[in-house]
């Protein structure tokens, strides 16, 4: 998936990235932002619905 969207961002010149999820695709997108954000040093906007909570206390103050 991170060769993919590297070439994107190469290709295009990606400047932002949005993620969208609902239910477990929620809960993922929320981890996919992170391993953006380490791989590709891009913020992502995130929007998720109804996803459940993942992590502790410790991963929201990381996420934060």
């Amino acid at each position: 998936m991170s060769e993919y969207i590297q070439t994107l961002i190469d290709k295009y010149e990606v400047k932002q990235i949005s993620i969208t999820g609902h239910s477990l695709g929620g809960a993922l997108a929320t981890l996919m932002s992170l391993e953006i954000v380490r791989k590709f040093l891009v913020i992502p906007e995130i929007y998720t619905f109804g996803a459940p909570r993942i992590g502790n206390v410790k991963f929201a103050e990381f996420y934060n």
